[in-house]
Order: C-alpha cells, then structure tokens, then sequence
C-alpha cells in the first residue's frame, strides 16, 4: 500500500496534465519534474505538444530537472519553433546535456538534428570555460565545426578559439572573450574580436590577435 500511493498520486497528476485547465495542467508538469517522475518521461514529452505555452514550459523544465536525455530531441524541436518557447527550453536542454558525459555530448554535436547539434555545441563551450585543456576528440569537433554555422549558433560574444601554430608546434582550445588573453608556447595572445567580411561568393568570420 505504501508503494501504490506514489504510483497514484503520479497517475492523479499524469491525468491533471493531460485533461486539466493550463494552470492546473502546467502545476501538475513542475509536480512531475520535482518528484522526480522518471517513468513519467513520456507525458510530460507529449505535453510539449500543448496548445498552452504555460504548459508546455512547465513539461520542458520539469524534464530539464529530470535530466531526461530521450527528450532532448522534442525539447530542441520545441525550442526551433522560436518565441515564445525558445527562450525557456534551450536552457532546459542545456541543463539535461550538461548531466551527460561529455563523449556522448560530442556524438550529439553530431546529431541531424540541427538545433540539438547546435545546443550540443554550446554546452561543450560550456564545459571548454570549465577547463584548461580539452580531450582529443573535442578539439577535432571544434576544428570541424568552427567554418559552419553551428559553431556561431547561440553563444553570444563568448567565442569558441581554436589557436593552433606549426610552427610553435602547440595547438590550445579554449573560449574567450573581446580582450582576454591566451598564452600559446609562452607568447601571450590578446583576442581583439571578430571581423566579419562578406564577398560576392562567401562570408567569413576571422578571429583578430
């Protein structure tokens, strides 16, 4: 009897979800995500759906606090669609990838999914501030990825560098901003910003020291 209390007070809140008016609905989502409602994963995903932005806010945080990776997929979909949910979910996502080892992060940089292969990216920016030195496979991503556009989406004027010199025979990744330093083979390095050039076949971004 003790176990079947929280399994129906589960399926009294899944039922409020689903059939309730948007306030009840959407305090029924943030109850899911507070008790930590694994198994019930899979409404708060369909309540992304909601016609109710109230609700379909509740059911993105109440999966962020879930750490729910299944829902990154419907999570970032949502987030594409622009305001007024952008705003609220992508840092849901974020919040869900950055509980994730960052091996499958890197695989996620990966993903067709454009918005999540983007938000992927931005996390590991997260994680690049955190450290000084970045794993092998990290460093290749970003190498990869720095020419497209994923690698702008959403970071604001934090920028991802990739410094690398054959001749100082040193390669460092690391995220800075307009004049902060970075020491490459004991030269220091101010990062001045980005100029922006647009010709008649191309665009580029350049990093100025």
């Amino acid at each position: 009897q003790e176990s079947a209390a929280p399994a129906a007070a589960e399926a009294g809140l899944v039922f409020t979800l689903r059939e309730g008016p948007p306030e009840s609905a959407s305090t029924a989502a943030t109850a899911l995500g507070e008790r930590g409602a694994q198994g019930r994963t899979g409404d708060l995903v369909a309540a992304l759906d909601h016609e109710s932005a109230e609700v379909r806010h509740a059911a993105a945080r109440a999966l962020g606090a879930l750490g729910a990776e299944k829902a990154l997929e419907p999570l970032a979909t949502l987030a594409g669609r622009g305001a007024p949910d952008q705003e609220v979910v992508e840092p849901e996502v974020i919040r869900i990838l950055a509980g994730l080892p960052l091996d499958r992060v890197v695989q996620l940089a990966g993903a067709a999914h454009p918005v999540l292969r983007q938000l992927s990216l931005r996390s590991i920016a997260e994680f690049a501030k955190k450290t000084d030195r970045l794993p092998g496979n990290v460093v290749a991503l970003l190498r990869d990825r720095l020419g497209d556009g994923d690698a702008h989406f959403g970071l604001g004027i934090t920028v991802i560098g990739i410094v690398a010199a054959s001749a100082w025979q040193e390669e460092v990744v690391t995220t800075i901003e307009p004049g902060q330093m970075v020491t490459l083979a004991g030269h220091e390095l101010i990062f001045q910003g980005i100029n922006h050039e647009e010709g008649p076949n191309f665009t580029s971004d350049a990093g100025e020291f």
